[in-house]
């Protein structure tokens, strides 16, 4: 699943009277470039609504980690895996699961944001959106495992 940032409720930063919780962004970087959650899919008969009929969907999800030192203030228990190479997704891709599994781990903490390495840096909500030229930038391929029965 393509993203160039990611929230999580921040109640901690909730001000005075104020009912909603306010996010906490995170991304590589300042400059929010595309990175990589990643995810699985598999196809599923059943009844998304009680009030619907059985139908045949294909459901996916995005693997958690436990968080790094800059998500772990504001979420405790998890984090997405990210993925943010092409051997990172391609190994997720195709490698077998005792292999691609190794890849479900926390990235290391951002240093500095230029340094270039593999991490998450808390960073200001996004003012605009990826677009597809942004996706299009990447050598962009699916990045979601199938389930195997």
């Amino acid at each position: 699943m393509p993203v160039t940032s990611f929230a999580e409720p921040d109640p901690a930063n909730r001000t005075g009277g104020d009912k909603r919780t306010p996010n906490a962004w995170f991304a590589l970087n300042e400059d929010r470039p595309l990175f990589i959650f990643a995810g699985l899919w598999t196809p599923w008969h059943g009844k998304r609504m009680a009030r619907e009929e059985p139908a045949d969907h294909e459901v996916y999800g995005f693997l958690t980690t436990e968080p790094n030192s800059v998500v772990e203030p504001v979420h405790k228990k998890a984090m997405p895996v990210i993925l943010t190479s092409d051997d990172e997704m391609t190994a997720w891709l195709t490698e077998p699961w005792e292999e691609a599994k190794k890849l479900q781990r926390p990235p290391a903490r951002r240093q500095a944001y230029d340094r270039g390495c593999a991490g998450v840096a808390r960073i200001i909500p996004p003012s605009e959106k990826a677009t597809m030229a942004d996706l299009s930038s990447l050598n962009y391929h699916p990045t979601t495992r199938r389930l195997r029965e």
